[in-house]
């Protein structure tokens, strides 16, 4: 899929459902690789480009998306694990 194809879709639920099929023949394409069906990787190749295409889409309708492991930047660092940090460490 080109990218002028991914810029005619406006809603964030369009390309996350898109998103989803990528994904999905991203996982059948790598079990088909294990299992030997397929010899070539350019398959995997572009649906990986394709799905970079949706995410930078994404990021460009919505510049605040939460991902999994998303961390504000207000809660970067931990208190309780700094302080252990600092204390422990003893310099000769």
């Amino acid at each position: 899929m080109k990218y002028k194809d991914i810029s005619k879709q406006n809603s964030a639920a369009e390309l996350e459902r898109a998103l989803g099929e990528f994904r999905e023949n991203l996982r059948r394409f790598r079990f088909a690789v294990s299992q030997g069906k397929t010899k070539g990787v350019k398959a995997g190749r572009e649906t990986r480009k394709d799905i970079a295409r949706v995410l930078t889409r994404l990021s460009q309708i919505s510049p605040v998306r939460k991902t999994a492991g998303y961390v504000s930047e207000k809660n970067d660092l931990d208190k309780s694990r700094t302080k252990g940090l600092s204390n422990g460490i003893k310099r000769t």
